[in-house]
Order: structure tokens, then sequence, then C-alpha cells
């Protein structure tokens, strides 16, 4: 081989040396750079996790401390409601209180004895009632002074269209039986002729 070969063939392999070594100069440059980056990255990405768990925390303290307060809130409307209640079932206790008192002064006035005689006496009036409308009624229908009063039921002296003068379905077909049968016996006693 020449000497312009060799020097030639020098030159070029120097270029590719040069180029290789180059090329690794800047692999190393990009990888430090990379390194840098990766490291920025990693403490950007760190603060931000931070950051969002000190946000984290600082939520759950102020839900904390509102669950605190709304629970405080609750209480104390709770013991307020349970203190009108108790005050309510206070108030309605001495009412019913009063009005037992008050019912049983009432009913403490009443004579007893008095109530009894007088039901007694009432009971006997409505008796003599009775005895006089059937008296009067036998009167009336006689045209004169009814031989005995007698103890009549009360359809007999009762007024027209009412309770006492109507007689029930069965109470009907009871008299109408009677009345055929006291024929039947009246037929049988009677003489034949």
């Amino acid at each position: 081989m020449e000497t312009a070969g060799i020097v030639l063939l020098s030159i070029f392999g120097g270029a590719i040396f040069i180029v290789i070594i180059g090329a690794l100069a800047t692999l190393i440059v990009l990888h430090i750079r990379l390194k840098k980056s990766q490291n920025e990255t990693e403490k950007a990405f760190r603060r931000a996790v931070e950051e969002i768990n000190s946000l984290v925390a600082k939520l759950s303290g102020d839900v904390d401390a509102s669950i605190s307060g709304a629970r405080t809130s609750f209480s104390s409307i709770r013991s307020d409601i349970k203190t009108a209640l108790d005050a309510h079932a206070n108030q309605v206790g001495d009412t019913l209180a009063k009005h037992d008192k008050a019912f049983q002064d009432k009913l403490g006035k009443i004579n007893g004895t008095a109530l009894e005689a007088a039901c007694v006496r009432a009971v006997q009036a409505a008796n003599s009632i009775v005895q006089v409308a059937s008296f009067l009624r036998k009167m009336i229908a006689e045209g004169g002074e009814p031989s005995t009063p007698s103890n009549l039921a009360p359809e007999e002296y009762g007024p027209a269209e009412t309770i006492y003068s109507q007689q029930s379905r069965t109470a009907e077909l009871d008299e109408s039986v009677f009345e055929i049968e006291g024929a039947d016996v009246m037929s049988e006693a009677a003489p034949a002729e």
C-alpha cells in the first residue's frame, strides 16, 4: 500500500475515531442531563406528593373540625329538645294533677246516700206516674172510673205510634196464638146445643 493510502486510511480511521469519541461524549453529556432532569422530576414529584399530602391533612383537619362542630351543635340541640320535652312533660303532669285534684274535689262533694235516695224516689215516682196514666186511660176508655187499676204492659198505656204502643213481630204472633188458644178453650167449654 502506498503512503497516500495509508495516510488516507489513517485520516479516515482517525475521523471515525473522533466521531465515535464525539458520539460517546455526546452520549455522556445527554446521560448526565437526563440524570439531572430525572432528579429534578423526582424532586418535583416528591414536592407535589408532599403538597398533596399536606392538603389532604389540612382538609382532613377541616373536616374533623366541622364534624366535631356539628357533633357539638347536634348535642346541644338534642339537650335543648330533651330539656323542652322534660319541661313540657312536667307541665302536662302538673295540669293533669290539678285536673285530677279538681275532679276528686267535685266528686267528693257528691252525696252518694242522697243521690241513692233520690234515685229510689224517682223510680217510685215513675211507677206512680205509670199507674196514674194507666188509671186515667182506663177511665177515659170506660167513660167512668175503672174498677181497679191493673198492671198493664207499656204498649197498653203508651201513646199511639211510639215505641211504647208498638209491639214486636214476635209479641204480635204470641198474642194471636194466645187468642186462638183461648177461643179453642172457650169453644170446647161451651155447652153443645
